[in-house]
């Protein structure tokens, strides 16, 4: 996983199709070493538009990641995502942006 810089003020992380128990592990810790460096950027954003299939584990990572910035955007998530964000309570933590 890489950060893509898009221009001067944001950079980019897109996940991959799947995001489970199975490698949610390894995605979050892949972010964090690509978060390194960049987490005073004016945003990250989170590229979920290949998100395909995922569980509750996808919460997990995305609150690592925020945890190192506050400046994190999740860009065109999954409608399911969202309405589980609003049910486990964390909605508030991120910013949900539409394609």
């Amino acid at each position: 996983m890489r950060l893509h810089k898009r221009n001067n003020s944001f950079y980019m992380i897109t996940l991959p199709a799947v995001v489970n128990h199975s490698n949610a592990t390894q995605v979050r810790e892949d972010g964090l070493k690509a978060l390194r460096g960049h987490t005073t950027a004016e945003e990250i954003i989170i590229d979920a538009s290949n998100l395909k299939e995922f569980d509750s584990s996808i919460f997990a990572l995305l609150v690592a990641w925020k945890r190192v910035t506050s400046n994190l955007v999740v860009k065109a998530a999954p409608e399911k995502v969202k309405v589980l964000s609003r049910v486990y309570g964390v909605m508030d933590l991120f910013k949900f942006r539409d394609a």
